[in-house]
């Protein structure tokens, strides 16, 4: 017997949910990650007739919702305090239109962007466990609206070059 291939799901801004809402309702309904809460103007401004657009251009779908979170310019384990708030609200009101979209899940960046190299390893003399604090920090004020939303949050590890 063969093997099915994978489905392969989809990233994508709300804006074009309606272009490929036949592909996406194939198989059940694929993974979607919905792309416009990376956005300050989003997050920043009226998004919910945005989230009853999705809605509506996703009525009968039956897959997993995710979003991507905020990332341009944030870094959670800054070592500002103040940048971390800043951060954390940016986290905070993505997932209010996460719960509001129903979704599962929000996708953030890893703090991680160093990953040593053959001459020095990200280990806790080079700040490994400073930086561990910091995204604690950044995380613990989210974690229980996230749990409370039931949305569940997810680490991209993007700038590991060692996988």
């Amino acid at each position: 017997m063969v093997p099915s291939p994978p489905v392969l799901g989809a990233a994508m801004p709300i804006g074009l949910l309606l272009d490929h809402r036949d592909w996406l309702l194939e198989h059940g309904g694929r993974d979607l990650e919905l792309q416009d809460s990376t956005l300050p103007e989003v997050l920043d401004g009226d998004w919910k007739p945005l989230v009853a657009q999705a809605k509506a251009a996703l009525q009968g779908y039956q897959g997993r919702i995710g979003i991507h979170g905020p990332y341009d310019g944030l870094w959670m384990a800054s070592a500002d305090p103040f940048v971390r708030r800043m951060v954390t609200e940016r986290y905070r009101r993505a997932l209010e239109l996460a719960g509001e979209l129903g979704a599962s899940h929000m996708v953030l960046h890893s703090p991680f962007l160093f990953f040593g190299h053959p001459q020095m390893t990200h280990s806790p003399s080079n700040g490994l466990l400073q930086q561990i604090e910091y995204a604690h920090d950044t995380l613990a004020t989210i974690l229980p609206l996230a749990r409370n939303l039931g949305l569940t949050l997810v680490i991209e590890n993007i700038h590991d070059t060692h996988t």
